[in-house]
């Protein structure tokens, strides 16, 4: 009974932990995507402000590296799509990262108009921008500072809120679980306790009486 409960006790702490694990890996994910999505409008609000070439190229890097176009910090070159879809989440979870992902790309469309304005590149209405014209900087600016930009920005910080709420409740659930066997366990060691205790007491007993029958014959 014991040995039983020593191996109930060890595969429930595995499986806590192995859910402590996830949801921390999960919830680095889930700011990378926040991150990146901040830097982008760090990077195209600095463009069209200053005109500095790096901010562009490093706002195009960081896209890059979050599609797998180019390696990421640590060497390699998956896309932050693919790492959520290997991270094993609900259905649930996965569709509001997902979420947040594309309305983060269709935000990048946004930036891109307002960053070629600045250059004197406008919309074509097939998706490029080889309509030229005059450099239009107050239009930049004000396409990125607009109420639509951030009720746009707001779609995709909002699933990404609700996704880590989903997240918490799996890791509730998982950790109430846990406390729940552990509560059955410790009273399966209290039964068990108390049936060697008094199994051993009867023995005991049937053993002295045993010995006084026997010295009194």
């Amino acid at each position: 009974g014991l040995l039983v409960l020593s191996l109930l006790t060890f595969f429930n702490q595995r499986e806590l932990n192995r859910s402590q694990v996830n949801r921390h890996a999960s919830m680095r994910l889930a700011q990378e995507l926040r991150h990146s999505s901040d830097e982008l409008t760090r990077l195209a609000r600095t463009y069209v402000v200053t005109g500095d070439d790096d901010y562009e190229k490093q706002f195009w890097r960081v896209l890059d590296v979050r599609n797998g176009k180019q390696p990421r910090p640590d060497g390699r070159t998956v896309s932050l799509r693919t790492l959520m879809e290997r991270q094993g989440f609900t259905a649930g979870e996965f569709a509001k990262l997902q979420e947040a992902e594309d309305n983060s790309n269709a935000l990048v469309s946004t930036e891109a108009i307002a960053m070629n304005a600045l250059k004197g590149r406008f919309d074509d209405g097939m998706g490029g921008f080889t309509k030229l014209g005059p450099p239009d900087s107050e239009l930049a600016q004000r396409i990125m500072h607009d109420r639509k930009y951030h009720t746009d920005k707001a779609l995709i910080m909002g699933p990404i809120g609700e996704f880590e709420s989903m997240l918490d409740d799996r890791t509730e659930a998982a950790t109430v679980r846990y406390r729940r066997w552990g509560d059955v366990l410790t009273l399966l060691g209290v039964l068990l306790t108390a049936v060697s205790l008094a199994t051993v007491w009867a023995a005991t007993r049937r053993h002295a009486a045993g010995l006084r029958r026997a010295i009194g014959e």
